[in-house]
């Protein structure tokens, strides 16, 4: 369940690929470290807390907290202008999510296919 969640959470950073000229300003807004909790969606008794580390060369890392197991990956992500997609590389999992930044792009809101709302603070 724990690894679904992580996938999921993947799938918000690492979007639709494209070359150089296909990037948007929102890649340099979305780079740096972000941190967030969420539940997870198959057992509403477990949360986690994550750290997400984006760089803008397009690589990064991804740590969950769940208390008692955590999980840790570096990771690839591409975005657009509302969507990031990551691909944790400890599994190759992908995953793409909507996103929108808020607050001097301090916060970021992801919100994922199954609808699940994700908010991180810029650290």
């Amino acid at each position: 369940m724990k690894n679904i969640i992580i996938t999921i959470l993947s799938l918000f950073v690492l979007s639709c690929g494209g070359d150089d000229n296909d990037s948007t300003p929102e890649i340099n807004f979305l780079s740096g470290s972000w941190f967030g909790s969420f539940i997870d969606s198959e057992d509403p008794s477990s949360s986690a807390d994550q750290t997400l580390l984006l760089n803008n060369d397009g690589t990064g890392s991804v740590y969950n907290d769940w208390g008692d197991e955590t999980f840790q990956s570096d990771l690839t992500w591409t975005s657009t202008s509302s969507t990031i997609s990551i691909t944790t590389l400890v599994d190759n999992s992908s995953n793409t999510a909507d996103y929108v930044l808020s607050d001097g792009y301090e916060v970021l809101q992801i919100t994922t296919a199954e609808g699940q709302v994700i908010v991180y603070i810029r650290m």
